[in-house]
């Protein structure tokens, strides 16, 4: 799933063009990654289950965080990538819905970068390359 939905992003025709590709990462932004920036996080993820056994169905939920030295850019990347996945179905995804998003910050950072993150509920095929 997680390849997928890093390809989903890149494959966009309007991501690309605010985030450079290497600069959407998961887990965390690398060192000497420069903003703007997309950083994804699994904050949980679960089978989903029948009466009698498991499937190859799994639900996620995935963070999305958007970075950038401005306002401005982070809230069009952030709505580029709301575009991108939410309600989006493939073979892989059989829905992408947005749970919510909010404004942050990161109070570590040196550079006081503009911030939104975005919650997304995923159902995805297991195992789909």
């Amino acid at each position: 799933m997680e390849e997928d939905l890093k390809a989903l992003l890149l494959a966009d025709s309007t991501v690309p063009t605010l985030v450079p590709p290497g600069s959407i990462n998961w887990r965390r932004r690398p060192q000497g990654i420069g903003l703007p920036a997309i950083v994804l996080r699994v904050i949980n993820d679960r089978p989903v289950y029948t009466l009698s056994d498991t499937t190859d169905r799994s639900t996620a939920r995935v963070q999305v965080d958007c970075w950038s030295l401005s306002y401005k850019q982070v809230k069009a990347i952030s709505r580029a990538v709301l575009l991108c996945l939410s309600g989006h179905r493939d073979a892989t995804f059989s829905r992408i819905w947005l749970l919510g998003a909010r404004d942050t910050q990161d109070p570590e950072a040196k550079d006081d970068p503009a911030g939104v993150s975005l919650d997304f509920e995923i159902d995805y095929r297991v195992g789909a390359a």
